[in-house]
């Protein structure tokens, strides 16, 4: 019989033991990657491109549970009704969480018909928890938790009035890599520019600033050690990112 238990695997916050469901087993893997490397016949070496990845796929296996096979698809049915939109997953005995969407789903009955096997797979991207750090001077060196690059979430507040202020470290041109400069513009004393790199805004206390701020990439973070700096010794630049995982 179905038993409810402390913790258990949550989407988006829900706990499954709401739909009397219970997490069995996970499989976590890679980022998928693709490769325009290639040989042609007329070469003596092939030509190689940097590989790009893709999705992760994260499949767990829930057992379902109910009195009868009718009250075992009713809690299936509810099960699944909240896993239609983007989630945010959390594997029971599993640190960090998956930002993902429901791909694929097999059900299994079991001989008793009291129980269902569930095996949801999901396709999306791993993270860790929210780290936050602050510049100690205009220059320093960042160390960025994680093995892939992540968004970032840059504050800045000035102490006095600036006409601007000029980031670096944290955008990196898509295609060369190479570092771009972030120059805000108009900043007021005690006002919090938000560049945020997740959802692609730029906020001063929740007014868009987009039109005063110049950069052709939102900010990003590299695994690792990052060199950042800001051009006014005024300003406090707190970066918050969460560490993402290949």
């Amino acid at each position: 019989c179905f038993k409810d238990s402390e913790d258990e695997m949550k989407v988006n916050g829900i706990d499954i033991n709401r739909f009397s469901a219970r997490q069995l087993r996970y499989e976590i893997e890679h980022r998928e990657v693709t490769s325009k490397s290639e040989w042609p016949a007329a070469l003596e070496t092939p030509v190689m491109k940097k590989s790009q990845k893709g999705f992760k796929s994260i499949t767990v296996s829930v057992a379902v549970y109910g009195k009868g096979k009718e009250e075992v698809i009713r809690n299936r049915s509810n099960l699944l009704a909240i896993m239609y939109d983007e989630l945010e997953v959390e594997i029971d005995g599993y640190t960090n969480h998956f930002k993902c969407v429901l791909d694929r789903i097999t059900v299994k009955e079991s001989i008793k018909r009291k129980c269902h096997e569930v095996i949801l797979k999901f396709i999306g991207y791993e993270f860790g928890n929210e780290i936050s750090t602050a510049m100690k001077n205009t220059t320093d060196s960042i160390e960025v938790e994680g093995n892939d690059s992540t968004p970032c979430i840059v504050e800045v507040t000035a102490s006095a009035n600036l006409a601007s202020v000029e980031l670096t470290g944290m955008a990196y041109n898509q295609v060369s890599g190479e570092t771009e400069s972030i120059i805000i513009k108009n900043l007021k004393a005690g006002k919090k520019v938000v560049i945020n790199g997740e959802d692609c805004t730029v906020l001063q206390e929740g007014v868009n600033k987009f039109a005063d701020t110049e950069m052709w990439e939102f900010p990003v973070l590299k695994p690792g050690k990052n060199m950042v700096s800001c051009s006014s010794d005024k300003c406090t630049v707190t970066m918050k990112y969460k560490p993402k995982y290949v």
